[in-house]
């Protein structure tokens, strides 16, 4: 479901519970998506009817059990029996109307889950002697159990205890949201533009970055905070804008999302792969200028040719068969064009990495293949003794 349906399942929660029934929902989805925000959006409009409505954040990861059952102490009873208590901890209400959110039961361990067995079924009690006060529902919101996130299962008692709804990213819901928010310019720009589709934690690479609406809306912050500074106009402020974004958004989204924000952005793989001929007139022009072209810019180039390298060359062969010549990954003429254009330290880590690639570590037999193709490339590799040594063999 989306996470503007959220608020519909809380009103149905409510409604059950004036009802006398126990309707615990469970929002289960990735992180950053919004569950949470939609909860405590939805407190605060509770609020406007009722401006005690309570709202109960509970971390569970920060709990352990005694924490939720209180602090033991002694008291003699009306016989006279020495008799153990427990103080009342702070955060259980014993009057009025709210909230209790828990979230990230499969974070808490597992006294605290067993903790959360009572609380959760009719008698809606913690130990011996507290109980829930009539007005309050229960709500969860969590991240799925899988390989990116370090949870504890939830065994099937518990779980049972829930209405479980899994909750997904919802892309015109949340252009809805950022428009209607006042998002910044750039950022809207970049969520319309299509060059940022939302993808599930498990679908990401090795090297890739996981960026949710939560990370979108910390780039939102960024980019008020350096507008207030003066970025559009101060070249400093530019370079720090760039590192910014590829520390966020990773190498490659963030080169993207800082593209349409600047004329100077890196080429990458993909704009030769998209326009060849307009990618490098960009890049002659730019390299011209050694100052701005330089280190980190340069090293995207780099890194995203050797990342979609194919290693496709005119009359290349495989098995006797002619090799297949795929548009979606970079050729050998156009990754030597680029070494010829850039500074001659990073055309030798382009050529070397897009021939470790290929060759799987024999760098010395694609070197000297590599130079009879490609002769007007030898002045490139002679400035590394490395390279300098294989091309005498």
């Amino acid at each position: 479901m989306q996470v503007s349906k959220i608020s519909e399942i809380l009103d149905l929660a409510l409604t059950a519970r004036e009802l006398g029934y126990v309707f615990n929902p469970m929002f289960v989805g990735e992180a950053g998506i919004g569950k949470s925000e939609a909860i405590q959006q939805w407190v605060e409009k509770q609020r406007l009817t009722d401006p005690d409505f309570q709202f109960i954040d509970l971390r569970l990861a920060y709990y352990e059990g005694p924490d939720l059952i209180g602090y033991p102490y002694q008291y003699v009873d009306e016989l006279g029996n020495q008799r153990m208590g427990h103080a009342l901890p702070h955060m259980w209400p014993t009057h009025g109307r709210g909230l209790i959110l828990l979230e990230e039961p499969n974070r808490g361990n597992e006294m605290v889950q067993n903790c959360l067995m009572q609380l959760t079924d009719f008698n809606r009690k913690v130990g011996p002697t507290y109980k829930l006060p009539d007005g309050f529902i229960i709500a969860s919101a969590l991240n799925p159990e899988g390989t990116k996130y370090s949870v504890n299962s939830m065994d099937t008692a518990l779980k049972n205890r829930f209405e479980h709804f899994e909750v997904d990213f919802n892309f015109n819901t949340f252009l809805a949201y950022i428009e209607k928010a006042n998002w910044h310019h750039r950022v809207v720009q970049f969520v319309k533009s299509g060059n940022w589709v939302y993808k599930k934690s498990d679908s990401i690479g090795k090297d890739g970055v996981y960026i949710s609406p939560r990370t979108l809306s910390r780039l939102n912050t960024i980019e008020h905070s350096l507008d207030a500074r003066g970025v559009a106009n101060d070249a400093e402020q530019r370079s720090l804008h760039y590192t910014l974004c590829l520390s966020l958004l990773g190498k490659y989204t963030g080169n993207e999302y800082w593209k349409t924000c600047w004329d100077d952005a890196p080429i990458t793989a993909m704009d030769l792969i998209k326009d060849k001929e307009k990618a490098l007139e960009k890049l002659k022009k730019m390299t011209q200028d050694k100052a701005t072209y330089a280190g980190d810019k340069v090293n995207l180039t780099v890194d995203s040719i050797v990342e979609k390298y194919g290693g496709w060359f005119e009359g290349r062969k495989k098995d006797g068969k002619d090799f297949p010549h795929d548009s979606e990954t970079i050729d050998e003429p156009t990754m030597a064009e680029v070494a010829k254009m850039i500074p001659s330290d990073h055309a030798i880590n382009l050529i070397k990495g897009c021939g470790l690639k290929l060759q799987k570590g024999n760098i010395t037999s694609f070197l000297a293949d590599f130079v009879s193709r490609n002769p007007d490339c030898v002045a490139i590799l002679r400035e590394h003794i490395k390279f300098n040594q294989a091309l005498k063999k």
